[in-house]
């Protein structure tokens, strides 16, 4: 079944084991059934961002897919109704938001390596409260190495050595417990 047009409102039911890709800038209201919502990380691994069940609601603006595409893989048969964007307001919107932070941020402490982790943080940080300055981009919050360490699953003698490897090899300085990238190039994504 392909993606159905935005503000097109319907309702469907889907068998046990489909597959359909979410639209972007839709939102559906699960009304029966579960479903699995899936993605893929930068390596080809699948990645569940969540299991829902009925009367919630799902959707490429509720996701952080990283790039990647996403698809509702039905777990039994599953009837689903899009939800106008008319309908959805404001708060929506943030929770929207809200919700594609949170899927980032676990998706980022799925990853196995420490670096990498930290490395995808600082991106994640990056754009988010990042601002060009003369000599790079200020990631203008004020953490901690623990802080950041207790955000990764890991301790802050991990990070501080990371952050120190960083620091050596040019790609980074602090300054008043802020990040500034010195070469943003160098943070680009792999």
């Amino acid at each position: 079944m392909g993606s159905v047009p935005v503000g097109e409102q319907w309702e469907r039911t889907l068998p046990a084991r489909g597959r359909f890709p979410l639209s972007p800038g839709a939102l559906y209201r699960l009304e029966s059934g579960a479903v699995r919502l899936l993605t893929w990380d930068p390596q080809g691994e699948m990645v569940t961002l969540n299991i829902c069940g009925a009367g919630e609601v799902l959707g490429l603006p509720l996701c952080w897919v990283g790039g990647s595409e996403a698809v509702v893989e039905c777990l039994t048969r599953a009837r689903l109704r899009q939800i106008p964007p008319q309908q959805w307001g404001e708060e929506v919107l943030g929770l929207c938001r809200y919700s594609q932070q949170v899927q980032e941020l676990l998706c980022i402490l799925q990853l196995r390596s420490i670096p990498e982790r930290l490395q995808r943080l600082i991106r994640c940080l990056d754009r988010r409260f990042g601002r060009q300055i003369p000599s790079g981009r200020l990631v203008d919050l004020p953490l901690s190495h623990r802080q950041i360490a207790e955000t990764l699953g890991t301790t802050r003698v991990t990070i501080t050595r990371l952050l120190s490897r960083y620091q050596n090899q040019g790609r980074l300085r602090r300054a008043f417990r802020r990040l500034i990238l010195l070469d943003p190039s160098l943070w680009a994504q792999d």
